[in-house]
């Protein structure tokens, strides 16, 4: 940002006004630029070679006015390295925002500079026309709305004369208005033409009409076109809020590997110069069952007031968010939406370097951990759940990096907030998150899938249970499928009725409506075979077909595996603590499997405020300790004693064990504490006459 102001106020008024160049960030090292317009073709490298060698730091630069100008070079990552200004203005100029002397091959920067002469004398063009959207090519509005498409056409031939220009649509089945349908252009000037869409009121949720926008000159048959989509609002709307580096892509791909329908919004903080201008507003949001909201790499201005307050608005209103941003916690620790994403506190003592799901956690899943791969500076922060919500990620340190509210079920909203860049996962794997987040917060979030028993020997009966619920206001139609697998036998005529089942693809399926605020439950049997080494971990498909909206649910299974589920706080004797008093917490490690659990560790994550008893400070952020190693053996008990100590008596503290076995096999408890505040008994002195 600093460079940015810097470029604005020291640059010659020519570079931004004549020649279009905007700056928009820096680069390290680029090896390769790609040409557009004149050097269309062209793929130069800026390193090595005879070059210079010395392009060490490039900037990407940004394209002032669309109109007068045009993209010239990009870097390999697709970001604008040069400009050529031509249309309308009363010269030519062309802008590399990398020295000439660093592309590596000599005939190369020959080439470069005949290209650039000859376009440089090109004679202005007596005819043409251009056609731009002034707005976004794609609107949305709710069925039995309109939505306006604003284009401009522009008489671009600077030398020619007046023309006759018609417009007209071409296919697309939903009414459409041009207007104006018809007018004249002189030289270099242009015609805004609106073009209006009635969205039918019986039109599904992400249905989509196109249309295309012909333009057509008395003085030349051959028409310029644009296509234009009117559609009904996906389930989901993901916000570009990022600045710098663009991150959009990252997410386009990860929902796309999803199967997950959206409509894209861009901020345009990059570029607009004015945080917040271009967001979207509160009935906008509303419009989205779901909202998926990433700031990337700003840190300067990850949300202002006006965006915070319509995101408050939302959820208040029974909105679903998912927010990304590692600098929102700093900035905005005391706002009212912080609050509202179950943030307690945060510290950004322990930057998240590893993530891995939460397994208990639906938003979370069985991802993990793994290294976290940054596309720019880490400044993650550790965030502390509050009492009302829960831990949906955590760090290489155990400690929580996103976190999950949910009370849909009471007519609220619900909300998943992760303090660290879901784009720093791979790719897979930020698809996985994303599923995973948005089956949470949809309708369905709160459907429940287990199996009983989890423990069993090959040839026991299984019984699988699935709950559908509805957290909406409306009845929804809902199916599922569950893959059988290949460890388990199932008895098609030992099925409920109200269920499918494909021989071929070993599918059981079912559809049906769901109630508003309501539930169907679904049981079935098999028998577990024990036919593969390691058991099954069974799951289950979770679809919306209105919405095109698909997750996946999977329920834990150990066979004749350790199963260390039971395993809890023991709590009695932890009422009346006191601030700074010695407290002393157990924790019972039980294997209700008939085999030993190997190599099983527990480590505790205690939140700022707590620490173990040989603390003599107040700790100033969080605190990981390993407290026990070892095997439980079958329908064992061991227990791990720890004496803490609390500082504050006015938040509540938590402390999270954290278990893992030899299989990499992951299991967590927290545990709340409240201290008392120490009491003070002053003398009363009172005078009588």
């Amino acid at each position: 940002m600093q460079k940015h102001m810097v470029f604005l106020k020291w640059c010659q008024p020519y570079l931004l006004d004549h020649m279009s160049v905007d700056f928009a960030a820096e680069r390290g090292e680029q090896l390769t630029a790609v040409g557009e317009g004149p050097y269309e073709g062209m793929t130069v490298t800026l390193a090595g070679g005879s070059g210079a060698n010395n392009q060490t730091s490039p900037d990407v630069v940004g394209l002032r006015d669309p109109e007068t100008a045009s993209e010239l070079w990009r870097f390999g990552d697709a970001s604008l390295a040069g400009v050529a200004a031509e249309t309308c203005v009363p010269h030519r100029s062309l802008f590399f925002s990398f020295g000439l002397e660093g592309v590596a091959d000599a005939s190369d920067r020959s080439d470069v500079l005949q290209r650039g002469i000859d376009w440089l004398i090109t004679e202005p063009p007596t005819a043409g026309l251009r056609i731009s959207h002034l707005t976004n090519p794609t609107q949305v509005a709710n069925p039995g709305e309109m939505v306006t498409h604003v284009i401009s056409l522009r008489h671009i031939g600077a030398r020619g004369v007046t023309e006759t220009i018609t417009v007209s649509v071409e296919g697309g089945d939903w009414p459409t208005l041009v207007n104006p349908a018809a007018f004249e252009l002189s030289p270099c000037s242009e015609m805004p033409v609106t073009v209006t869409v009635a969205i039918p009121l019986d039109v599904g949720i992400n249905a989509v009409d196109i249309v295309t926008l012909a333009a057509r000159s008395d003085l030349n048959t051959a028409p310029v076109t644009l296509s234009l989509v009117s559609k009904a609002p996906a389930p989901v709307l993901l916000v570009d809020d990022d600045r710098w580096y663009p991150m959009e892509q990252r997410y386009i791909d990860a929902l796309a590997v999803a199967g997950i329908p959206f409509d894209l919004w861009d901020t345009l903080s990059s570029s607009s110069g004015s945080a917040g201008l271009f967001s979207p507003d509160t009935h906008t949001l509303l419009r989205y069952p779901i909202v998926i909201w990433f700031t990337g790499y700003d840190w300067y201005a990850p949300l202002v007031d006006v965006e915070i307050e319509r995101l408050l608005d939302y959820v208040d209103q029974g909105g679903r968010l998912l927010l990304s941003s590692q600098d929102y916690a700093y900035h905005h620790e005391e706002s009212p939406l912080t609050g509202r994403l179950g943030i307690l506190l945060a510290d950004w003592t322990d930057e998240a370097t590893e993530a891995g799901a939460v397994v208990e956690h639906p938003a979370g899943g069985l991802w993990g951990p793994l290294v976290l791969d940054y596309p720019f500076p880490n400044w993650s922060q550790t965030i502390e759940p509050a009492p009302e919500a829960a831990p949906v990620i955590r760090g290489q340190l155990g400690q929580p990096v996103g976190i999950g509210v949910g009370t849909a079920e009471h007519g609220g909203g619900e909300t998943l907030f992760y303090a660290f860049p879901l784009e720093a996962l791979p790719l897979e794997t930020h698809s996985q998150a994303l599923a995973n987040g948005v089956g949470w917060l949809s309708p369905l979030g709160g459907s429940h899938w287990d199996l009983t028993p989890t423990v069993c020997a090959p040839g026991d009966a299984v019984s699988f249970h699935l709950t559908l619920r509805n957290s909406d206001t409306v009845t929804l139609t809902v199916a599922f499928t569950h893959a059988v697998p290949e460890d388990f036998a199932i008895s098609p005529g030992q099925l409920p009725p109200e269920l499918d089942y494909s021989v071929m693809s070993q599918e059981i399926s079912w559809s049906g409506p769901v109630a508003p605020m309501g539930e169907v439950p679904l049981t079935w049997h098999a028998v577990w075979r024990g036919t593969t080494a390691l058991p099954s971990m069974p799951s289950v498909t979770l679809s919306l077909p209105a919405w095109e909206l698909s997750t996946s649910r999977t329920a834990p299974f150990y066979g004749v595996g350790p199963d260390l589920t039971a395993s809890d706080w023991l709590t009695d004797g932890l009422g009346g603590a006191r601030s700074g008093e010695a407290i002393s917490v157990t924790y019972a490690i039980r294997n209700t499997s008939g085999v030993a659990a190997d190599d099983v560790e527990l480590s505790l994550w205690m939140m700022r405020g707590v620490g173990p008893i040989t603390a003599t400070t107040p700790l100033t952020g969080g605190l990981a300790m390993p407290v026990w190693q070892g095997s439980v053996a079958s329908q064992e008990t061991q227990t791990a004693t720890l004496l803490i100590q609390g500082r504050p008596w006015d938040v509540p503290l938590r402390v999270d064990a954290l278990l893992e076995d030899g299989a990499g096999l992951r299991w967590e408890d927290s545990l709340w504490l409240a201290l008392d505040p120490w009491q003070s008994f002053l003398p009363v002195v009172t005078r009588s006459d």
